[in-house]
């Protein structure tokens, strides 16, 4: 395994565990670091108190499909969003075509983020991994191995200082079945100790397999619905895996839920699913899970 950043920013270092490193990324100004009011999507309240955090988790899709395309798609539909923190996941740089980390960052102009590096396929040259992007300053960063797996799978941490609260993040791409490790990696999250604390995953599997694997040590804001937030569009995914890797994607592409923001110690008040899409062209495969959060009330702790 091997981290990487974008080069053109000032980074910090945080050691974890062992000879893992996860990269931070500093210079954001306290205005910077305010959340803002923004137009949003129908049905999206913007977060106008002070005290909330709104979060997402999304998974970026690596270089499938068009990404120049699929990027300007992004660049038009996430800022009116008014996302604090984005807990990504299949995010890639390398092979000399640019760092889809850096792209998101600078066209959201966010600039604190943390990213492991930590799958490598036999077929692709490039290198794909987990991140946190933030408008609010990170801390703490750390890096954590998941159950084994091929290729292997790694858990990102960051902090965050929000409403006289340190919140914990935390984000992964849990394996794609059973036979590879995937239940072993989720199942092993039930022991995480830290709160408050929100987790922002792929887990690549539905709520039914998830919640009993994770022995009621979480809530998701979406309340364990059922309703499918990957693909966003099954022929669209099959043509696009064709094209990159010459030959049809394994297993089925029925739609399904995957993600999740999983979260204790906070209160969600409010969230949903959006699918950051043009019609003729989706942005990603999946679609972006939000949620708006504040500080857990003294009745409730």
């Amino acid at each position: 395994m091997r981290l990487s950043r974008p080069a053109s920013r000032k980074t910090v270092t945080s050691a974890s565990r062992g000879a893992l490193k996860a990269i931070g990324l500093g210079g954001a100004s306290a205005a910077q670091a305010e959340s803002v009011t923004a137009k949003t999507l129908p049905g999206m309240p913007p977060p106008a108190a002070a005290d909330r955090l709104r979060v997402a988790t999304l998974n970026i899709w690596g270089r499938f499909a068009d990404w120049p395309r699929r990027r300007a798609i992004l660049a038009k539909q996430l800022p009116p969003l008014a996302i604090d923190v984005y807990l990504l996941q299949e995010v890639v740089c390398g092979d000399g075509r640019g760092d889809q980390l850096a792209e998101v960052a600078e066209l959201l102009g966010y600039e604190w983020s943390t990213r492991v590096i930590a799958e490598n396929r036999p077929q692709e040259t490039e290198d794909e991994g987990v991140a946190i992007l933030s408008r609010l300053p990170l801390h703490s960063t750390a890096v954590w191995p998941l159950p084994p797996s091929h290729p292997p799978r790694h858990r990102l941490e960051a902090s965050v200082e929000w409403s006289g609260t340190t919140l914990r993040l935390m984000t992964l791409h849990a394996a794609v079945s059973k036979g590879d490790g995937r239940d072993e990696q989720i199942a092993c999250l039930a022991e995480l100790k830290a709160e408050p604390l929100l987790l922002g995953s792929d887990l690549n599997a539905p709520p039914s397999l998830v919640r009993p694997l994770l022995d009621n040590s979480f809530a998701d804001t979406l309340s364990w619905d059922e309703q499918p937030t990957w693909p966003l569009n099954a022929d669209e995914f099959v043509q696009a895996w064709q094209e990159k890797l010459g030959e049809k994607p394994q297993g089925e592409s029925k739609p399904r839920r995957l993600d999740y923001l999983l979260y204790r110690g906070i209160d969600a008040l409010d969230s949903g699913t959006i699918a950051v899409r043009e019609p003729e062209r989706s942005a990603s495969d999946h679609r972006l899970v939000w949620a708006d959060l504040r500080p857990q009330s003294a009745s409730n702790r």
